[in-house]
Parts: C-alpha cells; structure tokens; sequence
C-alpha cells in the first residue's frame, strides 16, 4: 500500500506531537532540576549562618561564636531585653550597639558594652547582625532565631557609614 496525503499528514502530526511532548518534557525537567539548585544554594548559604552564636555575660560582655568554617563580617550586636517574647521588639538603644569588624571561622568574639543599661524588668540578652562570607546579611535574635535581613543591617540599625569599630578580644 502507498503512502496517500492522509498518512503522510498523520505521521508528520505525530511526529510534531512527539517532538513539542518532548521539548515540554525538557522544560519542565530544566525548571525542576533549576528549582532543586537553587534551595541546594540557599541551603549551603544558610549552613555557615547557623554556625554563628551570640549571647550576652554579666557584666557587659557581649560573645559571638563563629563555628562556621568562614568569616563574618560586619558584626553588629545590639543589646535587647530578653523579656520580650518577640524578636527584635523595640528599637536598638545606640550606646548598646558595637560593631566588629569580622570573627575568624572557629572563633569567639567578646565585646564590651558599656553599662547603665540595668533596670526595672531588664534582662540583658544579644541580637547579632552579619554578613557572611557570600555578601548575605542575616541576624540572630536574642532568642536564638535566624533570619536572612532584607536590606542591610546598617539600615535596620541606623547606622551611618564609616563605622567604628569596637576593641575585640579574640578567643578560640
């Protein structure tokens, strides 16, 4: 039996049907496979933030551990009073912010605060604010939350370029 112009039509109509299915298929496996890379990225961007600590010791010490195995930079700890359930609840008084110029990975950092910060109803704890090694700002709250900051920390602080920064004592 010859081919007639019908069977010809229908095989070239399968044939592009085969072909657009698969072209999809590309697409939609590309965008998926793209999806997947990207929370892999956030992921190992997140990993290293989750490996830096802050808290506050008596008298006025503020401690930031570096467990990650890279820098942070731009350390911004601010005192905040630990009675308040919510992160971040009230603003950052300035003379209880210091900045760090950066803690080397597998490090502590401890910074003095000044004092005249006791009062009524106030138990000291630390907000830290970083940017780690990838440019990404992040900031652990006084309750040990870790968020990625929109913006940067200058602006959620305040804060006016230069900085100056604090006297660090380095331990391991």
């Amino acid at each position: 039996m010859e081919p007639t112009f019908w069977t010809g039509l229908g095989s070239g109509v399968l044939a592009a049907g085969a072909l657009g299915f698969s072209i999809w298929q590309y697409l939609r496996t590309n965008k998926r496979l793209e999806a997947v890379e990207r929370k892999e990225h956030r992921q190992a961007e997140r990993r290293n933030a989750e490996a830096v600590t802050a808290w506050f010791e008596l008298p006025n010490l503020a401690v930031i551990r570096n467990a990650s195995d890279a820098v942070i930079y731009e350390v911004i700890v601010a005192l905040r009073n630990a009675n308040h359930v919510e992160e971040g609840l009230g603003p950052a008084v300035q003379p209880w912010l210091a900045v760090a110029q950066l803690v080397p990975p597998g490090k502590e950092a401890r910074i003095e605060l000044p004092g005249g910060w006791g009062g009524m109803g106030f138990k000291p704890a630390i907000e830290a604010a970083f940017r780690d090694a990838a440019g990404m700002w992040w900031v652990r709250g006084h309750r040990g939350t870790l968020s990625e900051v929109q913006g940067t920390a200058y602006q959620r602080y305040g804060l006016m370029l230069p900085l100056s920064y604090a006297r660090v004592d380095y331990t391991k």
